[in-house]
């Protein structure tokens, strides 16, 4: 399980590219302005093709937009059961996403329902 500390450190760089921040002199403001907030929430995902069914409830019950990260990969919601990867320009489906986080966290680095005044 990944500390505060690297969860946050994660979080950052996200928010971070996301805005094209090149010299984050005021990384804590941005990552806050963004809507982190610690700890951030997890989804436990089964190992070796386990029963992917809570994980996947779990995922597709997020707003629209939320951001989740496993290990390096971030994926934004897109709606209907799919999520973009940030930057990669390729969708996955949630099962495939459960599928690549095989027995890691899914972090929740964001989500629209964190910040006032940003919905869908």
């Amino acid at each position: 399980m990944a500390s505060d500390r690297d969860t946050l450190a994660s979080a950052l760089a996200v928010l971070l590219r996301a805005r094209g921040v090149l010299y984050p002199e005021n990384a804590a403001e941005v990552a806050v302005d963004g809507g982190w907030r610690p700890p951030a929430q997890v989804i436990e995902t089964p190992e070796n093709e386990g029963d992917y069914t809570p994980a996947i409830a779990a995922l597709d019950a997020l707003p629209y937009r939320t951001v989740v990260q496993v290990r390096n990969h971030v994926y934004q919601g897109i709606g209907s059961g799919w999520w973009d990867t940030v930057g990669r320009h390729r969708s996955f489906s949630t099962e495939q996403v459960v599928d690549v986080a095989d027995g890691d966290e899914i972090a929740v680095v964001w989500s629209p329902t964190e910040k006032a005044g940003d919905s869908k």
